[in-house]
């Protein structure tokens, strides 16, 4: 998270709508991979200088994620706009994170350039596409499978879907 003035707005934005006093509550703030000991500090700063909590914690996201779901080890993913953060999770013990600078944007570029490769006479699709990918994407459990399946036309990959225009966009071997 990067810590910056408009921080204060959005903070204050959050306590106004939560209805509650800060200088009153305890507050666990979860951090992402990547954190930088200087946002961290100025977090820091801005929640007890500013908003007055009585107690401050900072918790990794990985395994907030992990006590979210009772799984105490594995792999977290979390993918953003423009990187994707992992972390191998021990026995609710942190053991090593990793970022790479992949993120969602980047599958959105891909999913167009096989969709206007497909669709050659769609003008529009650029813009319909991050919508696309939202809608009809999925993660693959067995990919290796899932590509075996697409090469013969298996039903349950295809998802048709409607631009405003009325044309059907149908998709199959973009969700591979």
């Amino acid at each position: 998270a990067v810590v910056s003035t408009q921080s204060t707005g959005v903070v204050q934005t959050i306590w106004t709508k939560l209805r509650v006093e800060p200088s009153e509550e305890e507050v666990i703030l979860v951090e992402q991979t990547g954190t930088t000991p200087e946002e961290h500090r100025k977090m820091e700063v801005l929640m007890f200088e500013k908003f007055k909590v009585k107690y401050l914690i900072f918790l990794p996201a990985a395994l907030c994620i992990c006590n979210a779901t009772g799984v105490p080890t594995g792999i977290m993913m979390n993918f953003g706009h423009g990187i994707t953060r992992i972390s191998a999770v021990a026995e609710n013990r942190i053991l090593n994170e990793v970022s790479v600078a992949v993120g969602g944007e980047d599958s959105t570029a891909h999913l167009a350039s096989l969709l206007k490769e497909r669709h050659p006479n769609q003008t529009d699709l650029e813009v319909h596409t991050r919508e696309i990918k939202e809608r009809h994407s999925f993660a693959s459990l067995d990919p290796q499978h899932d590509t075996t399946v697409v090469g013969t036309n298996a039903l349950y990959l295809k998802k048709t879907y409607t631009l405003p225009n009325e044309t059907k966009i149908v998709l199959d071997r973009e969700r591979a």
